[in-house]
C-alpha cells in the first residue's frame, strides 16, 4: 500500500474507535467494537511500518512507533487498544464530574490524537 491509501484507510479507524466511547453501548458491545477496532488498526500498522524504510525515513519510523507505544506517563494507541472500553472505577454516572473522567483511557487523547500524528508521518512519505 501506498502512504496515500493507508492515510485514506485511516478514516475507518476513526469511526470504529468513536464507536466505543460513543452512545450508551453496553460493557459486552464496547469489547467487541474494540477488538474490531483492534484487528483493523494492528492490519494498518503492519501496511504502515515497511514504509519507513522504503522511503529510507527511520526518524519518522520511530515516531509512528512512538505514537502507537507511549509511556507509562503518556497513554497512548496501545494502551487505548487493551482498556479503551473501561470506564473509570470512581466515575459515578450520578453524580459526573469535571475532575473525574468517565474513561480509564479516553479517545480523544490516547487513541484519535497519536492516530493524527501517525498519519501526519505517513503524509511526510509522499
Amino acid at each position: 500500500m501506498t502512504p496515500s491509501e493507508l492515510i485514506e484507510k485511516s478514516n475507518e479507524l476513526f469511526t470504529l474507535g468513536e464507536q466505543i466511547q460513543g452512545g450508551n453501548l453496553d460493557e459486552e458491545a464496547r469489547r467487541v467494537n474494540l477488538r474490531e477496532l483492534e484487528n483493523a488498526y494492528r492490519l494498518w500498522y503492519r501496511q504502515s511500518l515497511p514504509l519507513f524504510a522504503k522511503h529510507k525515513r527511520p526518524d519518522l519510523e520511530k515516531l509512528f512507533v512512538k505514537e502507537y507505544q507511549g509511556s507509562w506517563i503518556s497513554q497512548k494507541i496501545e494502551r487505548f487498544l487493551t482498556t479503551g472500553w473501561k470506564i473509570y472505577q470512581y466515575y459515578d454516572p450520578d453524580k459526573p464530574s469535571p475532575i473525574i473522567p468517565k474513561w480509564t483511557v479516553t479517545y480523544e487523547r490516547s487513541f484519535k490524537a497519536p492516530l493524527e500524528k501517525q498519519i501526519d508521518y505517513l503524509s511526510m512519505l509522499q
